[in-house]
């Protein structure tokens, strides 16, 4: 029989093993994705391998200030897909190092041409 799931990434994949792992009270190991959906609520069968975006985010802060000095930065994310806490622990983040979020802005990847003016938020 099945003893478990492994492995999967792209969130429809992984919200699809998550949901069908925690109705047969299955474990699912090594899910690829920072997605909250894997932490929040917490769901005890599921082991990510991947650190949650606001995880993620606020490395990636300290790694741009302290790391390799930067002073300015402008956040791009996706809208609806980046975690919003992800976004605002990003924002915090900047704030406790020093480092300037002078903008940050939500692109909707199926509609965005490369050629549009972009809203800074």
């Amino acid at each position: 029989g099945v003893m478990g799931f492994v492995g999967c990434t792209g969130r429809h994949a992984i919200e699809a093993a998550q949901q069908y792992s925690s109705s047969l009270g299955l474990p699912f190991f090594g899910p690829v994705s920072g997605d909250p959906l894997l932490r929040q609520p917490f769901v005890p069968n599921v082991f990510p391998v991947r650190a949650s975006q606001t995880d993620e985010g606020i490395a990636m802060v300290q790694q741009l200030r302290v790391s390799q000095g930067l002073q300015v930065l402008v956040l791009f994310y996706e809208e609806g897909f980046a975690d919003p806490a992800a976004v605002t622990a990003i924002s915090l983040a900047c704030n406790s190092t020093g480092l300037a979020l002078v903008a940050s802005v939500a692109y909707n990847s199926t509609t965005y041409s490369g050629n549009d003016d972009v809203g800074v938020n």
